[in-house]
């Protein structure tokens, strides 16, 4: 739709809308990049059955990538000098007494070095807590229930 309107000394000016969004819109993107790029890391996965430690699940995954998910997901991570907070919800799982866990590790290979973590809260449908500084993986595992899809994201 066109927009036309009268500027400054009376002169018709067409597209004075469009200009003005285009403007806005530009000034924002520059202004806005910062905010744009929030430092949070975002996963989605699925865990087929229960374990009870998360060594098997790391194990499996270093035998084959394709492994990744039977008995618990390994995600390498981008380590930071810093502790970061995270958030492990459950999205569904198959029998309603589904529980992950999320652990963190520096290192996943040999037998790994696991680092510290805080918990915040833990419900069967959602963990909150602090991973340690320069943690490189986390692996979500499923320590009851069947089947459960989840999302992990770290702040």
């Amino acid at each position: 739709m066109k927009s036309t309107g009268t500027g400054h000394h009376g002169i018709e000016r067409p597209y004075r809308m469009k200009r003005t969004i285009v403007v806005a819109c530009a000034l924002l993107g520059v202004l806005g990049a910062p905010y744009a790029q929030a430092d949070e890391d975002d996963f989605l996965g699925s865990v087929d059955a229960a374990v009870t430690h998360p060594a098997i699940p790391r194990a499996m995954y270093l035998q084959s990538e394709r492994l990744n998910g039977v008995t618990g997901y390994v995600i390498p991570l981008e380590a930071e000098p810093r502790a970061r907070t995270f958030r492990l919800e459950l999205i569904e799982g198959a029998t309603g007494q589904d529980d992950l866990d999320a652990w963190f590790y520096r290192d996943i290979f040999g037998t790994g070095d696991p680092c510290p973590r805080i918990i915040h809260s833990h419900s069967a449908a959602l963990e909150t807590g602090e991973a340690c500084e320069d943690a490189a993986f986390a692996v979500v595992v499923l320590f009851s229930g069947a089947d459960a899809a989840f999302e992990l994201t770290l702040f």
